[in-house]
């Protein structure tokens, strides 16, 4: 067998030893296949291993969509602007009912989007944006507000028109 065929499937140096492993290793290998069959071979594992990862997905959708369609409060989340399926799960996974806060700044000072607010007297006190809240959700409503201001456009609605 010719040197140039069996050199790729030499490991470390050239010596006897290494020498003889890549003459066995060259033989079991099939042919040789021209460089068009060995990018075809690629991408047509490419394109399968896509299409597995589309029907994932789309799967994992379905999922969600029928979480969501049985959960109350989830289609209550989804009426906020930006806010899909994923997003309503992750927040009532995290939270629940959300009985446990009195306003919605309380949840996102909890979520650490917002400086926790410290009030007595009348005279709010601001404090510091923990972000001890849960990292995955906090992402997710981050992806969400941006999403609704890649959309804004041309609008003229009041949401639009703050978000600029």
């Amino acid at each position: 067998m010719a040197s140039k065929y069996v050199a790729p499937f030499r490991t470390g140096a050239k010596n006897d030893l290494n020498d003889a492993v890549a003459i066995c290793v060259a033989v079991t290998r099939p042919q040789r296949a021209s460089l068009r069959q060995i990018a075809r071979a690629i991408i047509s594992d490419s394109d399968e291993h896509l299409l597995s990862i589309n029907q994932r997905i789309a799967d994992q959708e379905h999922c969600f969509n029928m979480l969501v369609s049985r959960s109350h409060n989830a289609q209550k989340i989804m009426k906020v602007a930006g806010i899909g399926p994923i997003t309503a799960t992750a927040v009532i996974a995290s939270i629940g009912k959300g009985e446990q806060f009195d306003r919605g700044r309380d949840f996102a000072a909890w979520l650490g989007l917002v400086p926790s607010q410290y009030s007595t007297g009348g005279k709010p006190r601001l404090g510091r944006i923990t972000k001890k809240g849960d990292k995955h959700l906090r992402t997710l409503l981050v992806h969400c507000a941006r999403a609704v201001i890649s959309a804004i456009g041309n609008k003229t609605d009041r949401l639009s028109l703050w978000c600029k």
